[in-house]
């Protein structure tokens, strides 16, 4: 093949490109109107599916599970905030990272074995 006819053939090819990528992110892409409206959809599905929840539980669920680690390493809980057990962990860890190792270690070994409970198929 001669040179132009390379030429040809490749601007060619290019341009078929060129045009199939611009029609196809035309087509995708969803204007800012359907984004919104999207999100607010999954917002109220979200809202149905943990509106039982309410700030005060999720607090007590912090407030124990703080109150778990704060134990595990050492640090008396009595009187104090979940911001100051918080900072306290915090600390701890940093302080002392094997012993972290060792907590996520544990923690992850028991949500298996608790998923494996509720499973049918064991959790490998």
């Amino acid at each position: 093949m001669s040179f132009t006819k390379l030429n040809i053939m490749f601007a060619t090819l290019f341009s078929f490109m060129l045009i199939s990528t611009t029609n196809i992110t035309e087509h995708q892409s969803p204007s800012s109107a359907q984004m919104n409206e999207q999100i607010d959809e999954l917002k109220e599905k979200y809202k149905e599916k943990y509106q039982h929840v309410d700030q005060a539980q999720i607090d007590e669920f912090r407030r124990i599970k703080l109150t778990y680690i704060a134990k595990y390493f050492g640090i008396d809980v009595n009187g104090k905030s979940l911001e100051q057990l918080k900072q306290e962990i915090e600390k701890a860890k940093r302080e002392q990272p094997e012993k972290w190792a060792m907590l996520k270690k544990e923690l992850h070994e028991k949500k298996l074995k608790m998923l494996e409970q509720k499973s049918v198929v064991p959790i490998k």
